[in-house]
C-alpha cells in the first residue's frame, strides 16, 4: 500500500474539523472572508454582486425558510430528499448544528426579553453574538436538543455539518459571508425596541434582503404565523417546496 503525505493531511485536517468548538467556527469564518476577499480582487465586480445574490438566497432558504420556520416552528413539511438537500445548505452557511439552533431558537422565543434569553445581547455580551459564539452561562437544554435529534438526518447534519462548512468556505465564501452578516443583522433588530415586554421591531426597509423575516415583531407576536405579510417571499418559497 502506498503511502500518500495528501492523505495524512487530510485526514488531519477533517479530524480538527469533526471538533466543534468556538475556535473551529471562527476559523471557518475567518477563511471564508479571507477567500472572498481574494476572489472578489481575481475575478472582479461581477463575482461579487452574483455571489452575494446567491449568499442571500442560500442564507433565505436554508437559515430562515428551513431551520426556523420548517423546523424549528414547523410550519413546512418537505421530502426527505429535498430535507438532505436544505440540511447541506444550512451547514455551507457555517450556523453549526441545525439542530442546536433550533433548540436555542425556541428557548429565545420562550425567555424572549428576559434575562435567560440565549439571543439577547444584553445577556451573552456583543462580541458572543456577533461572532455566534453562545455563552456558556446559557447552555443549550438537551430535552429539545435530543426531540430534534430523534430524525436521523437531522442527527447526520448535527454530527458532519463541519465538513460541508470547510467546503463552503474554500469554494463557495460567499455563501458563509453572506450568511454571516445577515444573521447579525437579523439579531440585531430582533432587540432594538423600546418595549420592555417585546424588543423585537418589524423594519419593513430591509425586505429586500430578508423577505418576510424583517417582521420580527409580528413573528413574536404569533410564532405560529407562517405567512408575515401578502409579500411574503419566504413563505411563497416554502409552499411551492412542499408542493414537490
Amino acid at each position: 500500500m502506498i503511502y500518500l503525505p495528501q492523505e495524512h493531511f487530510l485526514k488531519t485536517l477533517m479530524k480538527f474539523f469533526n471538533k466543534r468548538t468556538k475556535y473551529t467556527y471562527w476559523l471557518v469564518s475567518i477563511l471564508s472572508h479571507l477567500l472572498f476577499v481574494v476572489y472578489c480582487y481575481y475575478f472582479g465586480l461581477s463575482y461579487l454582486i452574483v455571489s452575494l445574490l446567491i449568499g442571500l438566497f442560500v442564507f433565505n432558504v436554508a437559515a430562515e425558510l428551513f431551520m426556523h420556520r420548517a423546523i424549528s416552528h414547523k410550519q413546512f413539511k418537505f421530502s426527505s430528499g429535498l430535507n438532505n438537500i436544505l440540511l447541506v445548505l444550512f451547514s455551507m452557511c457555517n450556523f453549526g448544528s441545525i439542530a442546536s439552533n433550533s433548540a436555542i431558537h425556541l428557548t429565545h422565543h420562550k425567555y424572549s426579553d428576559t434575562v435567560k434569553d440565549p439571543h439577547d445581547y444584553r445577556n451573552i455580551g456583543l462580541f458572543n453574538m456577533i461572532v455566534k459564539n453562545w455563552s456558556d452561562d446559557y447552555p443549550i437544554n438537551k430535552k429539545i436538543l435530543c426531540s430534534f435529534l430523534k430524525d436521523k438526518n437531522i442527527r447526520n447534519q448535527h454530527n458532519n455539518h463541519l465538513k460541508w462548512s470547510l467546503v463552503s468556505a474554500i469554494f463557495f465564501p460567499f455563501i458563509p459571508v453572506a450568511s454571516f452578516w445577515l444573521i447579525n443583522l437579523l439579531f440585531i433588530i430582533s432587540h432594538l425596541g423600546k418595549n420592555e415586554e417585546n424588543r423585537s421591531i418589524n423594519l419593513p426597509i430591509l425586505y429586500p434582503l430578508m423577505w418576510g423575516a424583517e417582521m420580527h415583531k409580528d413573528h413574536h407576536k404569533n410564532i405560529n404565523k407562517n405567512r408575515m405579510h401578502r409579500y411574503d417571499i419566504i413563505y411563497a418559497i416554502g409552499k411551492s417546496l412542499e408542493k414537490l
